[in-house]
């Protein structure tokens, strides 16, 4: 006889429940019970398909919000078996997406429910897990699908002959694509050869069919920038998800093929974003469609095998997502983030819902398992990390700000005397008794420091400095005080700045 269920109605009071099965122990007995007429062939009843199908629905959105390098079904068993203290076969680090999974399922109490199945009947959670992983796999397998379709009629004309449709004239073969192609080829380029590429495309081509030039995950595609970009070496990601044949694939993605120009929708069906409760791009959502059309634009004959020649498509995915999920003083990735985000209009923020997931982690480490390239890579030597580079320019650009900051405060030290240092009167008195301009003079209490007076820069100095030049400074945030206060010496502004914000 199997184990009865672990689950106490009364510590599931925090927890969202199914508005038909308030009682976790009785929605886990409708789950079960739409399971066992699946695995018997039978037609699922109306109560039973309201327990299972909300599950099945949200595992179609797994390779987007989790990850699409992962195999689903042994993530879920290996969970079960660890819920259960027994021994994984796999690694324990792929346990990190078992979580995700369960954080992003309706309800907030999946892996209960999964794991008190596979208590009482292992061949139904078996089934289970089968169920979901399928569900994955025809997700996955639809975006790629949508976007090889699509992607034909996101792109630009040809730049040789603007005047003549692109080259691409079945939307599902693959042979007019990528390097047959000077769009496509224009597309993949990494956006520091875009100028090269527009020189001469067709030795650009030649080039990198030979060897010569090689496309890697080192770079950032340039469908993810402006057409018009001028690269800039010091602030590569600058403008990145602004390409219009990511925005508009992001829009297919997220609100459907009807608004992937920005329109609303004309279905009838909800969105994507509707169904999966998305209300804005994240990380993971803009690498899974940024790897999507990557895939969509080259003539790899197969998504699954994860390497276009010397693009490791996996580590394409990670750079994307590590970069937008960076956070620094900059503000870059969450400035990029909002920008895909207001360019999918329809992607509105909707009403919570009683089966709310959680927030799902952002993924950082890159999933564990084999892998197998397609095609041997041409060299041997290791790539380097576009997000440890960006990072490093990050800095470097917050310290040129910091420094040219600074030397504006200087500049404004030194003439500020000029306008608002008072003349001693002739009848105050130095130490040596004389009066006049040509006596010692003391130091007037209401004369102002000229800037070779100014104490020295302290660290205090340097961060309020920081917090200027940043918006954190208060009397910063006032237009109208922080134009008085620039024409008066910073260390006086400093001390009465404070006062004004008061006021």
């Amino acid at each position: 006889m199997p184990p009865k269920c672990k689950i106490d109605p009364a510590e599931d009071t925090s927890i969202a429940t199914h508005p038909k099965h308030p009682d976790t122990k009785a929605h886990m007995t409708e789950v079960l019970r739409a399971i066992t007429e699946v695995m018997d062939g039978k037609t699922m009843s109306p109560t039973s398909k309201l327990a299972l199908s909300p599950y099945l629905a949200r595992a179609r959105a797994i390779p987007m919000l989790v990850n699409p390098f992962f195999s689903v079904k042994d993530t879920l068993n290996d969970g079960i078996a660890a819920w259960r203290d027994i021994p994984a076969e796999e690694e324990p680090d792929i346990l990190e997406f078992y979580d995700d999974i369960c954080g992003i399922m309706p309800g907030g109490r999946f892996s209960k429910i999964l794991v008190n199945i596979s208590l009482r009947d292992r061949g139904a959670a078996k089934a289970f897990v089968g169920m979901i992983a399928d569900k994955a796999g025809e997700g996955i397998s639809a975006t790629t699908s949508k976007f090889k379709e699509k992607v034909p009629e996101y792109l630009h004309l040809d730049p040789d002959n603007p005047s003549s449709p692109h080259a691409i004239t079945s939307k599902r073969d693959k042979a007019f694509r990528g390097n047959n192609n000077n769009t496509c080829t224009r597309a993949l380029a990494p956006i520091e050869d875009r100028a090269l590429f527009n020189k001469d495309p067709h030795q650009y081509r030649a080039k990198v069919e030979s060897g010569e030039i090689e496309i890697t995950e080192e770079s950032w595609s340039s469908f993810l920038f402006p057409d018009d970009l001028v690269y800039d070496p010091m602030y590569p990601e600058k403008d990145m998800g602004k390409g219009h044949i990511f925005t508009c694939l992001l829009n297919c993605k997220l609100v459907g093929p009807s608004g992937a120009f920005g329109d609303r929708p004309t279905g009838f069906s909800a969105s994507i974003s509707a169904r999966h409760n998305t209300t804005a791009v994240t990380p993971r959502i803009a690498a899974y469609v940024a790897y999507h059309a990557y895939v969509a634009l080259s003539a790899m004959p197969s998504r699954s095998s994860m390497d276009d020649g010397t693009v490791d498509l996996v580590a394409y995915y990670n750079n994307v997502c590590n970069l937008l999920s960076l956070e620094d003083k900059s503000g870059v990735s969450k400035e990029i983030l909002d920008n895909m985000t207001a360019s999918v209009p329809s992607l509105l923020p909707i009403p919570q819902l009683t089966l709310q997931p959680r927030a799902t982690p952002f993924l950082t480490k890159v999933p564990k398992g084999k892998r197998k390239l397609a095609k041997p890579r041409r060299d041997q030597r290791p790539r380097k990390n576009p997000v440890e580079e960006a990072k490093r320019k990050r800095q470097m650009r917050v310290e040129l700000a910091r420094v040219q900051h600074r030397e504006q405060r200087l500049q404004e030290k030194a003439q500020a005397p000029s306008s608002l240092s008072r003349r001693p009167s002739p009848y105050e008195a130095g130490p040596s008794g004389t009066k006049g301009v040509g006596g010692s003079m003391r130091r007037h209490p209401n004369r102002i420091e000229s800037a070779d007076e100014a104490e020295p820069d302290t660290q205090q100095q340097r961060e309020e400095e920081e917090e200027d030049l940043y918006g954190g400074g208060a009397f910063i945030q006032n237009p109208t005080q922080a134009s008085f206060l620039s024409s008066i010496p910073s260390r006086f502004a400093r001390r009465s700045g404070s006062q004004l914000a008061t006021t």
